[in-house]
């Protein structure tokens, strides 16, 4: 699977998909890397129809987080907050 930008993806399931994509809720994919920040890997994935055929696919948005980052935010939410305080920005797509 290759690692596709925002655009490149809206281009295979268009913009609608995209944004209910982004709109899910992320779970850790309990990947962890053993960089200096701790870097933890977290995916929301949707199946839809790709363009132009119509043939199912599923789609995954990647984001990734410092560990100290979501360790802050599980206190947060834990507490009743929200997970406030992580750039939930997505750092690749695939469609598989």
């Amino acid at each position: 699977m290759d690692k596709l930008t925002r655009d490149q993806a809206i281009a295979m399931i268009g913009i609608g998909k995209i944004r209910k994509l982004e709109a899910l809720t992320y779970e850790p994919t309990s990947r962890a890397y053993d960089h200096a920040d701790g870097e933890i890997e977290w995916s929301a994935s949707l199946t839809t129809e790709f363009i132009p055929d119509g043939e199912l696919c599923t789609v995954t948005a990647y984001y990734y987080t410092d560990a100290a980052d979501a360790a802050d935010a599980a206190q947060v939410e834990a507490l009743g907050g929200e997970w406030a305080g992580i750039d939930w920005e997505v750092s690749y797509y695939t469609i598989a």
